[in-house]
């Protein structure tokens, strides 16, 4: 008999990335955690690593996500946004910043005039490529905050419904191009066959005196 095959190893779950700076003692100023909360959060972090320091204050029941967003939104000194998916356009969304970009940096354009486009991010206190985005769009950026959620939940839904949007305007388009192709092969000069039938030569008069 044979060696039984060895299993592949599963691969290793991506641990979430943690805000840039540590968001706890933030919370602590802005009265969202005790201190007392506060260690207890820590505790936490030091037992599951996988797990954020969001995460981890909302399965403490300390505060919830939104709370956790105003506060850090109102230390970075920016607005605070709630994401309503139903009042965002798709175009908006996807067609000035590429979903690879939007995922690397943890933001999301949600909305744009002629002038300006607003990005929501969830970590206000990592780098933010202003100039990146200006360049891409040629608009000025507001930059706001939201929930990771909420950012995260966009980026996922949005960017993969224009990819599915794309690839069926492409099979659409496909489509129509082979219907259009069959139409005129059917419309050519010989490409149709005589539609009286031509009689069998037992019947045709016969030519012998």
């Amino acid at each position: 008999m044979g060696a039984p095959p060895t299993r592949k190893p599963a691969p290793p779950v991506p641990a979430p990335v943690e805000p840039s700076v540590d968001i706890v003692p933030i919370l602590v100023s802005r009265k969202v955690l005790t201190a007392e909360q506060a260690e207890r959060v820590r505790r936490a972090l030091r037992m599951n690593a996988t797990q954020t320091a969001e995460h981890a204050i909302a399965q403490l029941g300390f505060a919830n996500e939104v709370q956790v967003a105003q506060a850090i939104a109102a230390h970075a000194g920016l607005s605070y946004v709630k994401i309503n998916p139903l009042d965002l356009d798709l175009d908006v969304v996807t067609k000035g910043i590429a979903g690879p970009f939007a995922r690397k940096h943890g933001l999301v354009a949600i909305s744009k005039t002629t002038e300006k486009i607003t990005v929501a991010v969830y970590d206000p206190f990592r780098p933010f490529p202003t100039e990146d985005i200006t360049r891409v769009t040629g608009l000025a950026v507001e930059r706001v905050v939201a929930t990771r959620s909420d950012v995260e939940t966009i980026n996922r839904g949005f960017y993969d419904l224009k990819a599915s949007l794309t690839t069926a305007e492409k099979q659409l388009t496909a489509g129509r191009i082979s219907n259009v192709d069959l139409a005129t092969r059917s419309t050519c000069p010989g490409s149709r066959k005589s539609s009286t039938p031509r009689p069998p030569p037992w019947s045709r008069p016969s030519t012998t005196s």
